[in-house]
């Protein structure tokens, strides 16, 4: 995007051209110089025994596994002019994974009906183990320029460096139960309890206990529901999830070896063993409630259905990464977030049958849901959205603090240049404030179109989003004018927005855009071949293809985006930075029965 769009392709020699500037390497020297090989092996599988104790009762139990085993080697040749640590050395790293999951789940149910009561009960308990090692090794002065030398005779690297290397065991066991009443078909109850506990937390807090009901009351059996409804009925729910999702053992005080590897001289460094973290033995389960209310109905003998579906849901004890204030004894420690993160939206769905003819039938679906976001009682603030470019150190775009959405922009107000073209900044004395702009979308939405044409049938799928924005950190850092009198590529629009050469490409709304799009995220053309087989039941031909068309205003690659721009461990969101857009995906294949 930022190389000289004039440069050749090659040299006279045929080999690829390379400027010698590191900022702006080839991508066909890239292609050349460079060879990255993932191999890899998965295994999984289960197998269940079922016993039936009486007529009411039965005992299930499930074991399962997933292995895999990953090796990557990933070269650059010495001919590469991409930065010291490559042009004239070579490098090569190689990636060892293996990963391993074990369940072992056991439960009852027991079904009975008393009367007009069905009822079904369940009791269970889950063992889960996640098993993950690795190691990283570095390999650097290579005697040779031949990619498949270096990839498989480390002996030709002068230099080699044990940069990382880890295993890690966690567990996860569960007890869970859960009721359901089935009451005259009208009533319809069901109630759940876990208690799950987890190796990633200490102390007392390894068990979480999430409960959740669930209550249906199907009105149209009742009477007084009028003949115009061929289904309504109401529901209203509850529920708690837990989120363990956080690194190995990260709540006691750890040691660790400092960064290895080899630096851009080719020369093998190893760094010594510190304490990095404060432990926390008060680290307990990120808790998520929701209640729900809702109403599923249909007319037309089900020809028209549809739901509407209003949520709260608030995310409490959010685990996060809070780096300590320097000097300090440790750099960092995970805690709860004293905070409640608040989605309240509402949810419609609707399915019609527009013709349901015995040669040609045509249905619609769609849903659209609309959320809005807000974190409550947080007394402090977070910074995230880290962004990147020349002259940006320690720049961001982001800020989670109360009273805000989620991931809230904060930001200096970009009103345009003076007469000398220098950027000219609105608000609180050209600070950084928040905006009524989330990068959280405020309606996302879907609808498909399904038809049959006797053996033929089509599905047309369409997806979007509106209502957020878009960080575009990809023309913060690369299409400005001062990229432009360094003698990179920038956008057409650069040389005559009126923005000097000497401007500073700060962080501001300049560069924050709409992100609603309109994609037509699939569409599937199929036939079902009349067969008279008596090897082969059904053969159905099918053309596939996803991404076809992306209507939207965004002036980067792809508005559905999210680069992990986090800082310090605080995740952010709607930030594109070089980010890869979505491929067009074409597929044509069969199904086949027998």
């Amino acid at each position: 995007m930022k190389g000289n769009p004039t440069w050749p392709v090659r040299n006279a020699d045929g080999t690829p051209f390379q400027s010698g500037r590191d900022s702006e390497p080839s991508p066909l020297a890239f292609i050349e110089y460079s060879d990255d090989q993932t191999n890899s092996l998965r295994a999984l599988g289960n197998i269940n025994a079922e016993l039936n104790i009486t007529d009411n009762l039965t005992f299930k139990t499930v074991v399962g596994f997933d292995r895999s085993i990953s090796s990557r080697k990933n070269a650059f040749s010495r001919d590469l002019i991409a930065g010291p640590a490559i042009g004239g050395k070579g490098r090569l790293y190689t990636t060892d994974i293996q990963t391993q999951s074990n369940l072992w789940e056991n439960y009852f149910t027991y079904t009975k009906t008393f009367g007009q009561v069905d009822f079904t009960g369940l009791l269970g308990y889950s063992y889960q183990q996640f098993q993950n090692a690795g190691a990283r090794n570095a390999y650097a002065k290579f005697t040779t320029s031949d990619l498949d030398l270096m990839v498989n005779n480390t002996a030709t690297a002068g230099v080699s460096s044990i940069v990382n290397s880890y295993n890690t065991t966690d567990e996860l066991q569960s007890y869970f139960g859960r009721v359901n009443f089935s009451i005259s078909n009208k009533y319809l109850l069901t109630a759940t309890l876990r208690a799950d506990g987890s190796t990633r937390f200490g102390g007392d807090n390894k068990y979480g206990y999430f409960p959740s009901a669930a209550f249906k009351w199907r009105l149209k059996e009742e009477s007084f529901c009028p003949d115009l409804f061929s289904d309504l009925g109401l529901r209203l729910g509850y529920g708690s999830t837990g989120n363990q999702e956080i690194g190995y053992n990260r709540y006691q005080s750890r040691l660790r070896t400092g960064d290895s590897g080899i630096n851009n001289e080719g020369n093998a460094f190893t760094g010594g063993v510190g304490s990095v973290a404060f432990e926390n033995p008060n680290l307990k389960w990120e808790t998520t409630t929701q209640i729900n209310v809702g109403l599923d109905w249909a007319f037309w003998k089900g020809r028209l259905s549809g739901s509407i579906d209003w949520y709260k849901k608030n995310t409490s004890d959010m685990l996060v990464q809070v780096f300590s204030a320097q000097p300090a004894a440790n750099d960092f420690v995970w805690d709860n977030l004293d905070a409640d993160v608040e989605n309240t939206g509402v949810e419609i769905a609707a399915n019609l049958v527009a013709v349901d003819k015995d040669k040609f039938d045509w249905r619609i679906l769609g849903n659209v849901a609309f959320n809005q976001n807000n974190v409550n009682t947080f007394s402090s603030f977070l910074n995230t959205g880290r962004i990147h470019g020349q002259g940006l150190s320690e720049a961001y775009a982001q800020r989670i603090a109360a009273g805000q959405p989620l991931f809230a922009y904060f930001l200096r107000e970009f009103e345009g240049y003076d007469a000398n073209g220098i950027a000219v900044y609105g608000g609180e004395g050209d600070k950084q404030v928040f905006l009524d702009k989330s990068p959280l979308p405020k309606v996302t939405w879907g609808f498909t179109n399904q038809f049959q044409f006797g053996n033929l049938d089509l599905s047309i799928f369409f997806t979007g989003q509106a209502g957020h924005y878009i960080y575009n950190n990809t023309a913060n850092a690369l299409f400005t004018a001062g990229a432009l009198a360094s003698g990179r590529n920038v956008t057409t629009d650069v040389p005559t927005n009126g923005e000097s050469r000497n401007n500073a490409p700060d962080v501001s709304t300049r560069f924050l855009e709409k992100g609603d799009f309109i994609r037509l995220q699939d569409m599937t053309l199929g036939y079902n071949l009349p067969l008279k087989s008596k090897y082969v039941s059904s053969l159905r031909l099918f053309a596939s293809a996803q991404n076809l068309l992306l209507i939207s205003d965004y002036t980067g690659l792809d508005p559905e985006v999210n680069v992990n721009k986090q800082i310090n461990g605080i995740p952010s969101l709607g930030i594109d930075y070089n980010a890869y857009p979505r491929p067009r995906t074409i597929s044509i294949g069969a199904n086949v029965s027998f």
